[in-house]
C-alpha cells in the first residue's frame, strides 16, 4: 500500500450534550484508516457512533486524549456525542493524491 502524500484533519465540538454531531464528508481512501482522536482538554468522556442514534446511546467511548482508528470510506459516517458541552474529538485521514 502507498503511503499519500498529504491528509485531511477536522475537529469538532458539541454544542448541546446528549445530541450528537456529524463530521464534514471527506473521502477516506480505501485501504487506510480514519483517526478519531477525543481533544486533549476535554474534561469527560466522547461518544462515537457510525449514526446519529449510536452516538446518542454511548455506542462507542474515547476518554479525554483517547484515540481510534476505524475503517469506512467517509468522514462523515462519523457521528459524536459529548458529556460537557463544547468538547469534542478531532480527525485525521490520509488523502490520496488526485484529491489533494
Amino acid at each position: 500500500m502507498e503511503n499519500k502524500q498529504t491528509f485531511h484533519t477536522d475537529a469538532l465540538t458539541v454544542d448541546v450534550p446528549g445530541t450528537a454531531q456529524q463530521f464534514t464528508a471527506h473521502r477516506v481512501v480505501q485501504g487506510h484508516y480514519l483517526t478519531v482522536h477525543a481533544i486533549p482538554t476535554n474534561t469527560s468522556n466522547i461518544y462515537v457512533g457510525e449514526t446519529k442514534a449510536q452516538a446518542e446511546a454511548n455506542n462507542f467511548t474515547l476518554t479525554p486524549d483517547a484515540s481510534a482508528q476505524i475503517a469506512i470510506d467517509n468522514c462523515s459516517d462519523i457521528w459524536i456525542d459529548a458529556v460537557v458541552a463544547d468538547e469534542g474529538a478531532e480527525i485525521i485521514v490520509e488523502v490520496d493524491n488526485v484529491d489533494a
